[in-house]
């Protein structure tokens, strides 16, 4: 072997990179390997889009911050993320109200909207927070989370009862709410796109936890997703760690329940590794082994993830009179508030600039069920159009403004309706309904149903950081993930700590 690494990472999920960025921070010698992640952007035509909108939902979170703050990004991040108000806004049949910062300004709002139940929506809004704020201490109390073995799970369920959060027995926040209550929806659609698990499956300490994430936990880069990937690369490279774009890996070799070397595509030489991360979806890593039957131990706890939405995602160029001045750069448009928030019913939309015009972009975001993919003939194909015309329910001078269309997802040419015509994309292998992120039911989950599979693999030193381990939480749970990983490579490395720790030279007196 002629390259040697402490940490190899495969895969570049968010909680990959961060793990990597934290443990290059600490001394190891880091290897990333993108494999199979696609670029948060792709090019269509003459723009470059992005594959999904991206906002950062973590701000609130102390795994968040304890991260950020040991890769000296708070600052950074302050600085890119410039405040909002409001954060967002939230469109219905009848009704269109902002979600102000402040908890005066929400009140002001809904008093507006919704004037014989503005008190009813404060108490369940109170009731969220709270149930938010509980379950952040209970977590931030436990000593390594999430929660690992017998003792582990037992010690947080311990916690959540202490914070009077047992998840059997808390009370329903939306009791003060009639059923058909449109500001339902305003709670669950902006959790639902939140979450990284089946948002069919949500219990109300998760419901909380992401409605927190989106009144707490938000911020905005200017380039999205870029950036904060951007972000997350650089620290890695600043402490001596390698990140190779586009380079695949063919297989990673095992011996004696452990991995000794990674195999890549473009390269005939192993890579050694003391430790694996694997940060691409469990199922793809499985096809890097010979040997899959220790990988597919982590489904006898679990089960075997099953997806069953899928992430859409639709992008629209148009000129700015196609805008309100009012709209907020993050909406979500519910057509219906009494079907299921699925498909062209409930759109996430993320409004931003396009270099080097006065244009603006809309990347429009929708949950997409796996029955409608696998049993309606052309349900995919006919997504666009669908999504459009919801699109313009909400935006009535869409048609007239709108300069060019594209989805990574559907199958279809890009439609420059300035140009008039049909644009054939460049990367035809990197598209269509099998490029669509799934969000996936697991059978058993942990840790107050947050949790699904393990950090630890059943490979002694190969590591599980993807957005699988704690679905629940959506991007605070990549953070826990990855202090997570992290932590178990510097805990199995004691015996080399002190020569990363130790200052070799003393200063000079």
């Amino acid at each position: 072997m002629k390259e040697y690494y402490d940490v190899v990472v495969v895969g570049a999920q968010p909680p990959a990179l961060l793990s990597a960025a934290l443990l290059a921070n600490r001394g190891f010698r880091v290897l990333v390997l993108e494999h199979d992640t696609p670029p948060p952007t792709y090019e269509a035509g003459r723009f470059t889009l992005p594959r999904a909108p991206f906002s950062f939902l973590a701000r609130h979170s102390p795994h968040a911050r304890q991260a950020l703050s040991e890769l000296a990004l708070l600052p950074t991040l302050r600085q890119r993320t410039p405040a909002t108000d409001p954060l967002l806004q939230i469109s219905t049949p009848g009704h269109r109200f902002d979600i102000p910062t402040t908890r005066e300004g929400l009140l002001r709002e809904v008093s507006r909207e919704f004037e014989d139940t503005a008190a009813a929506i404060m108490d369940v809004e109170d009731a969220l927070k709270d149930a938010s704020v509980a379950l952040g201490t209970a977590i931030d109390a436990t000593h390594l989370w999430p929660p690992a073995g017998y003792f582990g799970t037992r010690a947080f369920a311990r916690r959540l009862r202490a914070s009077q959060l047992d998840p059997v027995t808390a009370h329903d926040p939306f009791s003060a709410l009639r059923p058909d209550h449109p500001y339902r929806a305003a709670i669950l659609a902006p959790a639902r796109f939140a979450s990284f698990t089946d948002p069919d499956r949500m219990p109300l300490l998760q419901l909380a936890r992401l409605h927190s994430a989106w009144r707490d936990g938000l911020a905005r880069f200017a380039d999205g997703e870029v950036d904060f990937r951007r972000l997350l690369v650089e620290r890695i490279t600043a402490h001596g760690g390698n990140v190779r774009s586009g380079e695949r890996v063919e297989r990673i070799l095992t011996r004696r329940n452990r991995a000794y070397a990674v195999r890549t595509v473009a390269h005939t030489d192993e890579l050694g590794a003391e430790h694996v991360i694997l940060g691409t979806d469990v199922g793809s890593a499985l096809r890097l082994f010979v040997d899959r039957a220790p990988i597919e131990q982590l489904f006898e706890d679990a089960g075997e993830p099953q997806p069953r939405y899928f992430r859409y995602t639709l992008n629209l160029v148009v000129r700015p009179e196609a805008i309100p001045d009012a709209m907020a750069p993050n909406v979500f448009h519910v057509r219906d508030p009494n079907r299921p928030l699925v498909s062209e019913n409930a759109l996430r939309i993320e409004m931003g600039d396009v270099e080097g015009s006065d244009a603006k972009r809309l990347t429009v975001e929708a949950l997409v069920p796996r029955r409608g993919i696998e049993e309606v003939a052309g349900f995919v194909t006919g997504l666009r159009d669908r999504v459009v015309a919801s699109l313009g329910e909400l935006l009535p001078f869409l048609g007239r403004h709108t300069i060019f269309i594209d989805s990574p997802h559907d199958g279809r040419d890009a439609q420059d309706l300035e140009l008039g015509e049909a644009v054939p994309p460049r990367d035809p292998w990197a598209r269509g309904p099998t490029s669509m992120t799934p969000l996936t039911r697991f059978a058993r989950r942990h840790g107050a149903e947050l949790c699904a599979l393990p950090v630890q693999t059943p490979l002694r030193n190969v590591l599980l950081a993807n957005s699988q381990v704690v679905p629940g939480l959506g991007m605070e749970g990549d953070f826990v993930t990855a202090l997570a990983a992290a932590a178990r490579v510097e805990g199995a490395d004691r015996r080399r700590r002190w020569v990363r720790r130790t200052r070799w030279i003393e200063p000079a007196t």
